[in-house]
């Protein structure tokens, strides 16, 4: 190999010295024996490197709108969500001080947060429930931050967040049970969390569609997000309006 790589050398100096007649396609192959023979390993192709697609680039576009809008919606539901949870947790360190104490809800027979913290059901686990939404409520709001700052999350992540509104959702649905048919009472702030996390599930559920994290077709896709509100506003009616009417035969009763 020494030799072949020596005499290499030689014939393509002689041809740069012009004491050969040979012409550039044979110096050519003079360098490229004497790389071959220097460095015996296989030519590796470089990656070729294509430009995007333009629907490649509209699909990266569009998905970087879909989750500022729901950041967006996110952070400002959170938000709402979680200055209610604040003045419920207040209002009940307040009646834990006294007693007497009268919530600023505590509008009249029904319309009466002072009620419903006074029952069992305002510690479902040994503590204040309001404590659940600051806390839960909180971690809607920084995730939301770091999503309108371009963050990216796994599959695993929006799996989570689907399941945890849906869980607070079942909760909420619990409260709603019985501050309407066992506590005779309704609490403002309590309402307002209610509205809050069914439209948190909606549109996390909705997004998770759009984005493909829940699987489902392309038509259910496009259409998901529009009638997300229509289901949202259809919960409300449903949950309302049976407390309307339980409330409205409550009166007659009496």
């Amino acid at each position: 190999m020494i030799i072949s790589y020596l005499n290499s050398s030689r014939d393509a100096f002689r041809i740069l010295c012009g004491k050969s007649r040979t012409n550039r396609h044979q110096l050519h192959g003079h360098i490229s024996k004497m790389v071959k023979i220097h460095c015996p390993f296989e030519e590796v192709p470089l990656p070729q490197v294509s430009e995007a697609s333009p629907t490649r680039l509209l699909e990266t576009h569009e998905l970087a709108v879909a989750h500022k809008r729901y950041a967006i919606l996110s952070l400002l539901v959170g938000a709402i969500a979680f200055a209610a949870s604040a003045m419920l947790v207040y209002e009940h360190l307040q009646i834990a001080k006294d007693a007497s104490h009268v919530s600023v809800c505590d509008m009249n027979a029904i319309l009466n947060c002072g009620t419903v913290m006074r029952t069992p059901f305002a510690e479902v686990f040994g503590f204040p429930n309001p404590y659940i939404g600051l806390v839960g409520y909180a971690i809607t709001i920084t995730l939301a931050t770091v999503l309108l700052t371009g963050a990216h999350f796994s599959r695993w992540y929006w799996i989570c967040m689907n399941i945890g509104h849906f869980l607070a959702f079942c909760f909420i649905v619990y409260l709603w049970f019985h501050t309407t048919f066992v506590i005779g009472a309704l609490c403002l702030f309590c309402m307002i969390v209610w509205i809050m996390q069914i439209i948190l599930l909606a549109k996390t559920v909705s997004h998770s569609i759009q984005t493909g994290v829940i699987p489902a077709p392309t038509h259910i896709r496009q259409v998901v997000g529009g009638w997300s509100w229509f289901g949202i506003v259809l919960i409300f009616v449903l949950l309302f309006g049976i407390i309307v009417i339980h409330v409205s035969d409550a009166f007659r009763i009496n």
